[in-house]
């Protein structure tokens, strides 16, 4: 009996203009009967915030190798879905239909989120800035869905070593120069 691999159903990716990327990865795992489990793997890269653009911007040359190892390291957590939430996400990509041609929307900071579907060897991705274009509200519905689901900001805050957050408190002290030059 052979264990069918995960596949990826729908990803977001979230790129704020001066902190990491956020992937919110929903996977499918089929079982020898063909029944589905389904995951919510997210994974948020370095820096974690404005705060820590500004840090890894300008305090980042004098640390030593560790804590700047310790600092870039991304955060990784996963949880299983509901039965209810899958349906949900299921639902939505199955019978919501957008436009394949939104009205150009241009900018500067902010936003970008790309969000990607695949269904066997079919795949398509659809790119916004800030707000998704008003013929794509279902794409802003299963992301914004995607999001809560995720709980970043909770789970961010939560997986941090104190370690982590006490290294960026102090780099943001000297780059404000709280305490004058690194020794």
């Amino acid at each position: 009996m052979s264990r069918n691999p995960k596949r990826i159903v729908v990803e977001l990716r979230e790129r704020p203009s001066f902190e990491g990327q956020l992937s919110v990865r929903v996977t499918e795992e089929r079982d020898s009967e063909g029944g589905a489990k389904y995951a919510l793997v997210c994974q948020k890269n370095p820096p974690l915030s404005e705060v820590e653009f500004a840090v890894f911007a300008g305090a980042l040359r004098d640390i030593a190798d560790w804590e700047l190892e310790q600092i870039k390291t991304a955060l990784c957590w996963q949880r299983e879905l509901s039965s209810s939430e899958a349906r949900e996400i299921t639902f939505l990509l199955q019978h919501e239909v957008v436009s394949i041609a939104p009205e150009r929307i241009d900018g500067l900071d902010g936003t970008i989120y790309e969000l990607l579907i695949e269904a066997g060897l079919n795949r398509v991705q659809f790119r916004w800035w800030e707000e998704a274009p008003s013929g794509w509200k279902p794409l802003r519905d299963l992301s914004e869905m995607l999001l809560r689901m995720g709980d970043a900001t909770r789970m961010i805050e939560a997986l941090q070593s104190s370690e982590r957050k006490q290294l960026i408190e102090h780099l943001s002290d000297r780059l404000h120069g709280r305490f004058g030059p690194s020794v």
